[in-house]
């Protein structure tokens, strides 16, 4: 990889192997179309995702959003409270990249730590489940958000893809 990411791309390390479960809670929070709804809909679609990742021994999820409009830039892990706070706008790369940062401290601290960052992992996922979303993916201040698509890089839909 480079030495200094300046794309979504320069993250995503396709040699990365998930479980068949994270996979498939993932191609099926695809499916239910997580950025469609009102938030209350949307708040349960993630939630549900998350209860399939955690199995209730994971971090807990907090949803706290003042405003749809809000970025999600104030969404954190919280390691005291081992909570997953979303903050502002419910966004999918930014849940997955906090999850795997939950789930990196907890191998820290059992020292089973595989060596591969959160923003790896999340991209990675991100990017075999949901293509086209990142393909319209940038990085602002550190932060993957949505843009336009790249020119000449828009995957041909998948059955799990945001069609």
């Amino acid at each position: 990889m480079p030495e200094r990411m300046q794309t979504p791309s320069d993250f995503v390390n396709d040699s990365i192997e998930f479980s068949e479960e994270i996979l498939e809670a993932t191609r099926n929070f695809a499916r239910s179309k997580p950025w469609r709804g009102e938030q209350d809909l949307r708040a349960a679609k993630f939630r549900e995702f998350h209860d399939a990742l955690a199995h209730g021994t994971g971090p807990a999820l907090i949803i706290d959003v003042p405003s749809p409009e809000t970025d999600s830039g104030d969404s954190r892990f919280n390691q005291v409270m081992n909570a997953i706070e979303m903050r502002g706008k419910l966004s999918v790369v930014t849940y997955l990249y906090l999850y795997f940062l939950a789930q990196a401290v907890e191998e820290v601290q059992q020292g089973a730590f595989d060596g591969v960052e959160p923003m790896v992992k999340s991209a990675t996922l991100f990017k075999r489940v949901f293509p086209r979303s990142f393909n319209r993916l940038r990085l602002d201040g550190g932060m993957f958000v949505s843009g336009s698509p790249i020119p000449g890089h828009l995957p041909e839909r998948t059955r799990n893809e945001d069609q």
